[in-house]
């Protein structure tokens, strides 16, 4: 950041006068500046146009920001001129995309290139300017231009210059230009790109004609399967790989697909979305098994990456119509032709949900076959979260032991928590039988150094537990264990404090029959490209928010820059968004600190991520309704991320997301007349008696009170007929619905941060509290 210029007076006010009005929101010296004066913000730092330009974008003052921006990119350098670069060009592109003049656009484009003539966004920018003026010639060499100068460019933003120069080519009607379209659509995994070329295509009358009727079909397909609309692309690829023949003996059939869609991979695994997604699971059964059988003899590349296809689609079609064991042979093919690890994965994890169609327990055998040779063991998290789910409502005891001894050293930590929590309390309350004699003092075993457990149970719990309590990224878990075994949590140590919301679920919606919204196979998508180097200057940048009053965007603005960033600045800029009451963004900050694996929080640290805001407020709601303060705030948390006036998707308001129809009621109770939600007294004076109500409802539990907050409390009452007996942690594991289960360890887990930090409280005491005692919920 450039040095302050001493002595210089910004719209007549000192330099220190002004920045000190800007703090304090006020902005009437910027807006009333005659614009001929706006160079004179330049005596505060050649970056502070920049930082200004933002006051003028929230006033939709197009002008001024453009007018800042414009003496930021002139006069500043590195990061500065960067984001002011990228931010004229969108303000171009929009007066371009509006008037249909571009000549600004493209001045001010080739001006970035000349800068920053490494970057993507300078050339799009000026390509989009030719395009609209129709500057075709100059267009299509320009697109090549950009694909050779830009390094590392990434696959999106090639298909983007590709795409320019088709439709260029196209409009020049230049020779070749039906094969740019033909290798934009059929070797590159759809992008916006495509979308913009298929548009172009769409719109041009007689274009189509100079395509060869299957590429047509072929263009047409993709963009159906790119739009969803399955039942449309199957009949197209219905035809260009569902037609058969007789062999030269007449004695058979053999498929008869179009070679276009054998040449070019990606069209046939569109082809497997197409016949699962469009119905005809049925058909495509035997045609994708003749059609592997047809391409054994073949050795190239296409070849081998098709009979992949064929089988795995003929797998996932098989699960359609039910039949698991075909199923399972076909994903046995399939894996043993998968092209890289992530397909592996993808084919283990289908055939496990095919085997357990029967049954949880049947795809055990492959999750002992499967489990060692995991590619990312978090990519079989949500599998293995609806088998202990299922088992657990079940009170399968048994056959979750028999899961955790599988997955053991092998599955993410929070999953092996998870399941050896539940076996330990299964052999705490009798429900697995152990034929160990009981200790009443189990004595340290090396697991958790430094203490013995108290506690009279048997030792095949103490054991599943203390497994729990040596797994780090489980935050919850450990909680639990330590509850079990009376054990002290050092809960400052702690790491991955969110490690529980960081199972990856991109494969949980393909146990059902619809199609996922993202296919979970990149089978034939170019490989990740390295990360253009971030600018210099990054902490800089980011302290200038600070420096100009625009702290609210401190946060969203250092996102891109967090592994550049230091641990000690973010702490201090966590620090100082808490002492200007934004709190919401001050957590963030820390969240995502304690998710890298360079940083330990410390309990400084933790105060910031578990802050007290509202705190008289809190205070008298939690005591009037009796409830701990440290869960109360462990709810908001939860709920609001302490932001007042949050509206939810669903219309839940304020700091502890009340519906305002419940709201009304409990108000109307208390003796509340037109109650503002987003008032922090009146929410959470409602929030504590309505918690306070469901606690009541729920036999003194307020576990299963959390539960009904969020869920409802008829769900909860249902899920508890559903698995009768069960103490509310066990309970917990049966609900169906993840949103619940994530918001019940949230709170949990946040209400017993809170009670460490500023109550005097052990982790075990908090856990207590919430869980509402040991003894078992009846139906």
């Amino acid at each position: 950041m450039a040095k302050d210029v001493a002595g210089q007076s910004v719209f007549s006010l000192s330099r220190d006068e002004f920045l000190k009005r800007l703090s304090a929101g006020d902005t009437t010296s910027i807006f009333s500046a005659d614009p001929e004066s706006y160079a004179e913000v330049l005596g505060l730092g050649t970056e502070a146009p920049y930082y200004l330009s933002y006051y003028f974008r929230d006033a939709d003052n197009v002008e001024g920001e453009r007018a800042m921006l414009t003496l930021a990119w002139n006069n500043s350098s590195g990061i500065w001129k960067t984001r002011a670069g990228l931010r004229l060009l969108e303000l171009y592109g929009n007066d371009a995309q509006a008037s249909g003049s571009a000549d600004e656009l493209e001045q001010f484009s080739q001006k970035y290139i000349e800068a920053l003539p490494a970057t993507f966004k300078g050339y799009e920018s000026l390509l989009k300017a030719l395009f609209i003026e129709q500057r075709d010639a100059e267009l299509v060499r320009r697109a090549r231009t950009a694909v050779r100068q830009i390094p590392s460019l990434d696959p999106e933003s090639e298909a983007m210059l590709r795409a320019y120069e088709a439709v260029a080519s196209a409009r020049l009607g230049a020779q070749g230009w039906t094969g740019l379209f033909t290798d934009l659509f059929f070797t590159r995994p759809y992008a916006p790109a495509h979308r913009f070329a298929y548009d172009f295509l769409a719109q041009s009358d007689g274009k189509d004609e100079a395509f060869k009727p299957n590429d047509v079909r072929a263009i047409k397909g993709r963009e159906f399967i790119a739009e969803r609309e399955y039942g449309k692309a199957a009949e197209i690829f219905a035809y260009l790989v569902g037609r058969w023949k007789l062999d030269s003996t007449k004695s058979r059939r053999i498929p008869d697909p179009s070679p276009l869609v054998l040449k070019y991979p990606l069209l046939f695994q569109d082809a497997g979305k197409a016949y699962l997604y469009g119905g005809m699971s049925k058909d495509g059964v035997p045609l994708f098994a003749a059609i592997a059988d047809s391409l054994l003899a073949r050795k190239d590349p296409a070849s081998i990456q098709n009979r992949f296809i064929c089988y795995f689609y003929e797998g996932k079609m098989l699960v359609a119509l039910g039949k698991y064991p075909e199923a399972i042979d076909a994903f046995s093919r399939a894996l043993l032709v998968a092209p890289d690890r992530t397909n592996r994965d993808a084919v283990m994890w289908y055939t496990i949900d095919a085997a357990s169609r029967t049954s949880p327990e049947a795809s055990f055998p492959y999750i002992e076959r499967f489990a060692g040779s995991w590619g990312n063991p978090k990519f079989f998290s949500d599998i293995l979260d609806r088998f202990c789910i299922r088992l657990s409502g079940d009170k399968n005891w048994p056959a979750l032991k028999t899961l955790f001894s599988l997955i053991d050293g092998k599955a993410s930590e929070t999953m092996q928590a998870r399941l050896a929590y539940i076996v330990g309390r299964a052999y705490e309350l009798g429900y697995l039988e152990d034929r160990t004699p009981v200790s009443l003092v189990l004595k340290n075993q090396g697991d958790v150094p430094g203490f013995i457990f108290p506690r009279s149970f048997p030792e095949t719990a103490g054991r599943y537990y203390r497994k729990a309590l040596a797994l780090e990224s489980a935050p919850y878990y450990r909680m639990l264990s330590a509850w079990r075994l009376d054990a002290p949590l050092e809960l400052a140590d702690t790491r991955d404090l969110d490690a529980d919301k960081a199972e990856p679920s991109d494969l949980r919606s393909l146990a059902g029959d619809s199609a996922p919204a993202v296919d979970p196979l990149s089978v034939f998508a170019p490989p990740p490209q390295p990360a253009a180097p971030l600018p210099s200057g990054a902490e800089s940048y980011v302290e200038g928010f600070f420096k100009y009053g625009l702290s609210k965007y401190a946060y969203p603005e250092a996102v891109p820059y967090f592994g550049v960033l230091s641990a000690r600045e973010i702490v201090a800029w966590s620090t100082r968004l808490a002492s200007l009451s934004n709190y919401s963004d001050s957590m963030r900050f820390m969240d995502r600190l304690a998710s890298r694996g360079d940083f330990e929080l410390d309990r400084n640290d933790l105060i910031l991520l578990y802050p007290r805001p509202f705190k008289s407020e809190a205070q008298e709601a939690s005591s009037k309704n009796g409830l701990p303060e440290n869960l109360f705030y462990g709810l908001i948390k939860s709920e609001s991320y302490f932001r007042p006036a949050i509206v939810s998707h669903a219309g839940a308001v304020g700091l502890s997301q009340l519906m305002p129809s419940t709201a009304r009621f409990v108000a109307d109770y208390l003796g509340i007349s037109s109650p503002d939600l987003t008032d922090p007294s009146t929410n959470l004076a409602i929030g504590a008696f309505y918690l306070k109500d469901l606690i009541g409802m729920a036999g003194g539990r307020p576990l299963l009170a959390i539960l009904g907050y969020n869920g409802g409390p008829n769900r909860v009452k249902r899920w508890i007929q559903a698995s009768p007996g069960l103490p509310p942690d066990l309970l917990l594991e049966t609900v169906p619905l993840e949103e619940t289960r994530e918001y019940g360890r949230s709170v949990l887990s946040a209400g017993a941060y809170y009670g460490y930090l500023y109550y005097g409280k052990s982790a075990a005491q908090s856990v207590r509290e919430v869980l509402g005692g040991e003894a078992a919920v009846a139906p």
